[in-house]
């Protein structure tokens, strides 16, 4: 025990350290672990108890009633073991990735936004709003394969320019390149969602004196940026599907409660996937080989393409695509896909429930990958929000990440890369309390 006249036990600075050290370690939950945690709030509990209350209306237009206990406690038990493997268990993968310390070169980073601008104007030419309800990814051509894997890549970069390390910096032309490549590139709902987070991080780093007196006036912003965030995906996801003015007109009949309605809907697709496939788990073990086969052709008709040959499509296009015709009862009236989410895509594995091993690991990964990147500081609500994104793009529909020239390859790289090089970083509270030590002896 430290008297408390001692030397040792009157310096502030270590004291508050270990203060706060020890505050961490009771709260026991980094970046990752947090962000996961709301996802299985998101897309399991919440929606299966809102629909045990409620009695969702999309599940009619689905496979019907799907028993939804099951999928609960599976999803509980999963967070639980991921929970104690995170907190008991080394299992990071860790790949030193050549020439990881370029991804933040500021000339690099430049010349991504400035290419992901040109090919957004070059998409918006060719193309609209409704694409992926349109148009084949695989048969469109090199424009929008390439416009859709820059806006990958900048997005991770703007979701990295949040992380406390500061490892990624941008400027104010950086963010003004971001927020018209996305309004020319419009393709979805996440597209607003990135669009506000860019806002918010621009904001936040502005030195601008105006804007400066308003962050320190109104330091809650990021709260009003989460709450306007859900109307605007409502929105964005309609007007992808059939336009702004129908959106607008749609939306302005029912309003709150229609928005609320289709918001709700919207999440339900994950635990919804996962009840069905636990209800219907016998066929699930042939959906690996039907998840490869697909993603094997595509991936060469893909190349075909780029290359410019015509290639007939003979599968189906993405895993998401094949879920959505599972949980529809094959309803191929509509050109829709749902993703299986992270749980669900455990059964388009090969192998099925046996693989539960091996996507343990892979969530664990990715989970580290985000501490990797943001550090343990502490975070506004609207960089959980982005965390949230980050992670259902790097879980959701797995299978769908081999194709190597798909967008979800690349973003599975963009984001090793950036965890790859952050990872060798100092973090910066480490380095305060280092400094505060020095600056006491």
């Amino acid at each position: 025990m430290v008297d408390a006249t001692s030397p040792r036990a009157r310096v502030p600075g270590r004291n508050i350290a270990r203060t706060s050290i020890g505050k961490r370690r009771r709260l026991g939950l980094s970046f990752g672990e947090q962000v996961v945690i709301i996802y299985f709030a998101v897309f399991y509990f919440a929606p299966i108890l809102i629909d045990l209350f409620f009695d969702l209306d999309i599940k009619y237009k689905l496979q019907g009633d799907q028993p939804t206990a099951a999928a609960f406690l599976f999803a509980a038990l999963y967070l639980g073991v991921l929970l104690f493997l995170r907190k008991s268990v080394n299992l990071n993968i860790r790949v030193n990735i050549p020439f990881r310390n370029k991804i933040a070169n500021p000339v690099l980073i430049f010349l991504t936004f400035g290419a992901f601008l040109l090919l957004a104007l070059f998409f918006s030419i060719q193309f609209n709003a409704s694409f992926r309800h349109t148009n084949s990814h695989s048969s469109a051509g090199l424009i929008p394969i390439a416009t859709f894997c820059l806006k990958v890549i900048a997005s991770a970069y703007v979701f990295a320019s949040m992380s406390d390390k500061r490892f990624i910096e941008l400027s104010w032309y950086h963010y003004a390149l971001f927020l018209c490549a996305i309004y020319f590139s419009f393709s979805g709902s996440y597209d607003v969602i990135f669009a506000m987070i860019c806002l918010f991080a621009w904001f936040k780093s502005s030195r601008v004196g105006l804007i400066q007196w308003v962050r320190r006036r109104f330091g809650k912003l990021g709260v009003f940026f989460l709450i306007a965030a859900v109307p605007a995906v409502v929105f964005a996801g309609l007007a992808n599907k059939i336009g702004f003015q129908e959106a607008f007109q749609y939306l302005s009949v029912g309003g709150i409660e229609r928005t609320i309605e289709i918001f709700s809907n919207r999440l339900f697709y994950h635990s919804y996937s996962l009840a069905y496939h636990l209800n219907h788990i016998g066929e699930s073990f042939s959906l690996g080989l039907k998840a490869l086969d697909i993603v094997s052709f595509q991936t060469m008709r893909r190349a075909y393409v780029l290359i410019g040959v015509v290639m007939p499509n003979e599968t189906l296009e993405t895993v998401s695509r094949l879920n959505y015709l599972l949980i529809s009862g094959w309803n191929s009236s509509s050109d829709a896909g749902a993703s299986p989410g992270m749980l669900g895509s455990l059964f388009f594995l090969p192998g099925s429930v046996f693989a539960l091993p091996l996507h343990l690991v892979l969530i664990y990964n990715a989970i580290g990958m985000l501490d990797n990147i943001m550090g343990p500081a502490k975070y506004s609500p609207l960089a959980y929000l982005a965390g949230l994104v980050v992670m259902q793009a790097l879980a959701d529909s797995m299978m769908d990440k081999l194709n190597p020239i798909g967008v979800g390859f690349i973003t599975l790289v963009i984001y090793a890369t950036l965890s790859s090089y952050a990872r060798t970083l100092p973090d910066p509270a480490h380095s305060a309390r280092r400094a505060s030590r020095q600056a006491s002896n």
